[in-house]
């Protein structure tokens, strides 16, 4: 069976607030990170702004699970398998630049980019899982 839409996969009212929490998860973060290296306050202050794009995060991730619970059988199994094997690569990946960063081989490695990785890995992993079942 083929699907062709994204009806499959999303409901309207769930994809306009996942929609709406990543644009303002993109657009808050960096404002925060303006806001952050130009204010100067204390640190519980400074916490607050740092945390600020966890909002919309949250408002997105909120969205997600809620569209899940409305998935048929099959999408939700895809769904699951590509977080799966999104967790597995990315703890694979964490665990190697870990293990440089204990050899002195990579000095400094922040883990603020991790969350783009699991993004880009988890839109790879869906799109395999849909062209191995053949649903596009």
């Amino acid at each position: 069976m083929k699907y062709k839409k994204l009806d499959y996969i999303w409901q309207k009212k769930y994809l306009k607030r996942f929609i709406a929490g990543m644009v303002g998860y993109g657009f808050m973060l960096p404002l925060t990170i303006f806001i952050g290296k130009k204010v100067v306050a204390g640190n519980f202050i400074m916490i607050l702004i740092a945390l600020l794009p966890v909002i919309p995060f949250l408002l997105a991730m909120s969205a997600y699970l809620a569209n899940m619970k409305t998935m048929d059988e099959m999408w939700r199994k895809i769904q699951s398998d590509a977080l799966i094997m999104t967790a597995l690569i990315t703890i694979t990946f964490s665990f190697s630049l870990g293990m440089l960063q204990v050899m002195n081989i990579l000095q400094n490695f922040s883990i603020f980019y991790v969350f783009p990785f699991m993004f880009v890995i988890w839109a790879l992993c869906f799109a395999y899982l849909i062209a191995r079942n053949k649903l596009v």
